[in-house]
């Protein structure tokens, strides 16, 4: 194995492909740059500097969301779909389940279509409400998914 040596005589920082997908990973979370070089290490277990961090990651950075949020979709269109998911296994065939996810799909792509002229939404009642949080929104579809989760798992399908 060759030890390629950098200016000063340091080792030469080579990203392995586990923090290429870790990098991806916090880049679709949101995770900036200047935090994400902290938990990047060299070999001698020290953190890099965020020059190199930018030099070695800029295309993990830059497709990390995307790459990500294209997968969910892929999950998600599958589920409601009915059929096996991309990275395989089984689909899910509760009928309810698959339901209310083409309901909460739908409702996020008309949010994302409509930008913050389609956030105001007529209640239930017919009244209009105020704007859409979307960190209110998500906490709302997260708890859904949640509950979807454990009827699906207490109802013994798959």
């Amino acid at each position: 194995m060759e030890r390629i040596v950098a200016k000063g005589g340091r080792l030469r920082f080579e990203p392995t492909p586990e923090q290429r997908r870790d990098v991806e990973m916090m880049a679709a979370l949101g995770i900036p740059p200047e935090q994400m070089c902290h938990i990047v290490c060299d070999k001698n277990g020290k953190p890099i500097r965020l020059r190199t961090f930018l030099r070695h990651f800029r295309q993990e950075i830059e497709t990390g969301a995307i790459k990500v949020k294209s997968s969910v979709v892929s999950f998600i269109i599958a589920t409601i779909l009915g059929t096996a998911p991309p990275d395989g296994g089984e689909p899910i065939t509760d009928e309810r389940v698959r339901a209310k996810l083409a309901i909460l799909y739908a409702r996020a792509v008309r949010l994302a279509d409509h930008g913050e002229e389609g956030a105001h939404q007529p209640h239930r009642s017919g009244r209009q409400t105020g704007p859409v949080h979307l960190s209110d929104s998500q906490g709302r579809k997260m708890a859904r998914l949640d509950n979807l989760a454990r009827a699906q798992g207490t109802s013994g399908d798959p």
